[in-house]
């Protein structure tokens, strides 16, 4: 017998379309917040190893859980706390400060015992009501972004609080339909997701030449070059060691508020990436941007013509893009000491670094251009891909466009 939404659910109501209704979160995903009081962990509890991953909002960045950062808690301190605790197939939804992340516990996280901090809540859902791929398509839709938005609370520390989050209206058709739609926004997800895996496989070769190139130093012919003594290491002759600032110039972004913006296709790129658009350009593509202030040291690349604003550095030299990027990748840049840390322009200057023979270097463009030609065709299939999906997300969960419901 077919699953259908419960009929006695309170906030229903009816839409349109027949067979979907319109309900309260809380009416069918089950909400449960994190443990607090005297039971809760104590920062000098929290340990880089131990029996309980005690998750924070930094490793709920966005869609995904990331676990590049790690703090655990003992088994005792895990044992006093009553609530919290995820199971396989939860949803973790940040709720305090940046509010509207989610990610999920799949069976690929390696983490047996996980537990949630007081900045997040966990959604559970019974797959037979709401089908888990069609929960966080929702999760991730303007929908339920925009209600976000609405009813988060607090202006220093924007807050969403359970009683609020469970009067969020999610759009339900029977489960089968539901299942439809979540197939359907998924192939998209994983034609991404291959392509994502793709373009990081080459970015690794391409690194990897730079390694072997100007690190290990077995470039093509490197068995008939002499290699004489440098205060670093033995280098190939007509190789030298020199300053970063010999290499290439960094140059200062623009500062351009919001609304000083037009709509236009040229992205305008802060130390963390692309904040907005607009109509004209400051640096022509490809580019490399580093962070000065935010995100300090980031190193990007950029394909197309693009505005740095006042965050960023963008770089100029007469040495290949490609070999600037991977050189600035290698880097260990030190801020300044200024109560907002920075990239000090003439201290990152001063980093020794070996400075090969031009010949190489226009080699290694020859090698690495195609590369990364190919790495900007798959950024924009997905750019693409991405837009559609966001497209046809609304209309799917709306009902706006009908999927069979056998």
């Amino acid at each position: 017998m077919q699953n259908q939404i419960p009929k006695n659910l309170p906030g229903r109501s009816r839409k349109a379309k027949e067979g979907w209704q319109k309900v309260k979160l809380g009416d069918v995903i089950e909400i449960i917040d994190g443990d607090r009081g005297s039971n809760y962990p104590k920062n000098h509890e929290l340990l880089e190893a131990g029996y309980c991953l005690f998750l924070n909002t930094k490793n709920v960045p966005g869609t995904n859980l990331s676990l590049n950062e790690k703090q655990f808690i003992t088994e005792e301190n895990d044992n006093r706390l009553r609530k919290g605790k995820l199971k396989r197939g939860d949803f973790v939804l940040t709720t305090r400060g940046t509010v509207g992340n989610f990610g999920y516990y799949s069976n690929d996280i390696t983490y047996d015992n996980i537990r949630i901090n007081s900045g997040m809540v966990i959604l559970r859902n019974d797959p037979d009501i709401v089908d888990t791929k069609f929960l966080q398509q929702y999760l991730a839709s303007s929908d339920f972004k925009s209600q976000v938005i609405s009813l988060s609370s607090g202006s220093a520390q924007p807050q969403l609080p359970i009683r609020d989050l469970k009067q969020f209206l999610i759009i339900l058709p029977a489960i089968s339909a539901q299942r439809q739609i979540a197939s359907i926004l998924s192939a998209f997800d994983d034609k991404i997701e291959v392509n994502n895996n793709i373009a990081k496989t080459l970015e690794q070769m391409a690194q990897g030449f730079f390694k072997e190139w100007f690190v290990n130093f077995r470039f093509p012919g490197h068995e008939k070059v002499e290699f004489v003594d440098s205060e670093l290491a033995k280098i190939p002759k007509n190789w030298k060691v020199g300053k970063l600032g010999d290499v290439l110039q960094l140059m200062y972004g623009k500062g351009f508020k919001n609304e000083d913006r037009s709509n236009g296709n040229v992205p305008v790129i802060g130390s963390s990436g692309i904040i907005g658009y607009h109509d004209q350009s400051l640096v022509r593509g490809p580019g490399i941007v580093v962070g000065r202030k935010g995100n300090v040291g980031s190193i990007l690349w950029i394909d197309d013509n693009f505005y740095p604003i006042d965050t960023t550095f963008y770089i100029q030299s007469e040495f290949g893009l490609h070999y600037c990027y991977f050189l600035l990748k290698r880097q260990k840049f030190i801020t300044g000491d200024s109560a907002v840390p920075g990239l000090n322009r003439d201290m990152a200057y001063g980093n020794t670094v070996i400075i090969p023979d031009q010949k190489v270097v226009e080699e290694f463009e020859k090698i690495v251009t195609p590369i990364f030609n190919k790495l900007a065709k798959i950024k924009k299939e997905n750019e693409k891909l991405e837009a559609l999906r966001d497209l046809l997300l609304p209309k799917l969960m709306k009902g706006e466009i009908l999927v069979s419901e056998k």
